[in-house]
């Protein structure tokens, strides 16, 4: 079970760096520039060589593991989420406040929004 947790984890990285390649959207840029340029930013992050892209090569396109990298995103974003409180959680009410151009509390603002309900 070491092997795979070695190879797991090498890949999870490597996948991680060419996800970063690929949200580049470089133009005129093939698959193969984008796998070396990970293989850069890997070498760069890892200090080592990437030894394992005959595993990513067979691993990128299985359900089985990319279910489980969508997992571990959704478990990333509930923790950066839930950790840094934001202004509008903080606050008991999400009504908006309305500010004039001086900074001063805006008395004469009517909200035109629709309310949630059937549509008609």
């Amino acid at each position: 079970m070491q092997r795979w947790l070695r190879i797991q984890q090498a890949t999870n990285k490597f996948h991680g760096c060419f996800t970063q390649i690929e949200n580049r959207q470089q133009s005129g840029v093939n698959e193969q520039n984008k796998i070396m340029n990970a293989k850069t930013l890997y070498k760069e992050i890892v200090k080592s060589k990437f030894i394992f892209e005959h595993c990513w090569n067979i691993l990128r396109y299985h359900p089985k593991w990319l279910n489980d990298i969508q997992a571990k995103k959704q478990t990333k974003k509930c923790l950066t989420s839930t950790s840094s409180p934001s202004i509008a959680s903080s606050s008991p009410t999400n009504t908006p406040i309305n500010l004039d151009e001086h900074g001063n509390i805006d008395t004469n603002f009517v909200d035109l929004e629709r309310s949630l309900g059937k549509q008609e």
